[in-house]
């Protein structure tokens, strides 16, 4: 039998979880528990590696609910995607089941979020365009057609 998830929310760059508090009330209101930690990156002094910072904030605030027997579902916002995916890394349901511990991550779910390719860089700053132009330019995309 499913049970309840928990819900971590995590806060992008430019934000802190009281940008969130709109929709963690609104969570709340309906019977769900959701929390929203808050990052180190976004901290007034950053630390020396603030992904990694972030990451092990994110995994022990699910390590704390999965130990507890809770499944949890991450929701992940902006470059808190990168940490997020990062952090999830051997915290699924069925990888500690299969270790035979109950709880973990049961749903990733990206909003408007970063997301890396194992192993490569995100950005490089070579790759920066200097045009201030070029950061509005939009690839060309398929168009989606319907039947």
């Amino acid at each position: 039998m499913p049970t309840t998830p928990i819900f971590v929310l995590v806060h992008g760059g430019w934000h802190t979880p009281a940008h969130y508090q709109p929709f963690v009330d609104a969570v709340e209101s309906r019977g769900y528990r959701i929390t929203a930690p808050s990052l180190p990156s976004t901290d007034d002094k950053t630390p020396p590696d603030p992904t990694a910072a972030d990451t092990r904030v994110i995994a022990d605030t699910v390590r704390t609910f999965a130990d507890a027997g809770n499944e949890v579902v991450l929701i992940a916002h902006s470059c808190g995607g990168i940490a997020t995916a990062e952090a999830a890394h051997g915290l699924g349901v069925r990888e500690r089941s299969a270790k035979g511990l109950r709880g973990g991550v049961r749903n990733l779910v990206f909003v408007s979020a970063a997301v890396g390719e194992a192993g490569k860089p995100i950005l490089v700053a070579k790759e920066m365009p200097t045009d201030p132009s070029e950061f509005l330019a939009l690839p060309e995309v398929p168009r989606c057609h319907r039947p």
